[in-house]
């Protein structure tokens, strides 16, 4: 499973051709401030989290990284006046750490 566009949650099963499992990875491990937080904190913030998929459009972009060597959420959606707002939260706590406006560019 993953946030669209994002990064996947959850559990990753990794299988041979054979279809014997050969590898499982937790994509939450270290990340205290876990997905249904991050949905609940955007539903506080009014950000819309569409479902299923989407053939055009921008849509919020949720996905797991680091900075500075600590794991961090980031949420990118677009807002009223076109722009893409920007919010890194600590993935621990949860706190954001940064919020900021990124003008939209078409490609």
């Amino acid at each position: 499973m993953s946030f669209n566009m994002g990064s996947p949650v959850g559990m990753l099963y990794y299988f041979d051709k054979s279809g014997k499992l050969i590898r499982e990875e937790n994509t939450d491990e270290g990340y205290g401030f876990t997905p249904e937080k991050v949905v609940r904190y955007c539903e506080k913030n009014k950000i819309e989290l569409p479902k299923g998929y989407h053939d055009s459009g921008v849509y919020t972009r949720v996905r797991k990284d680091v900075l500075n060597g600590k794991k961090v959420w980031v949420i990118e959606y677009l807002i009223p006046d076109g722009d893409i707002q920007k919010v890194v939260l600590d993935g621990q706590s949860g706190a954001e750490l940064e919020k900021k406006m990124v003008p939209f560019v078409s490609s």
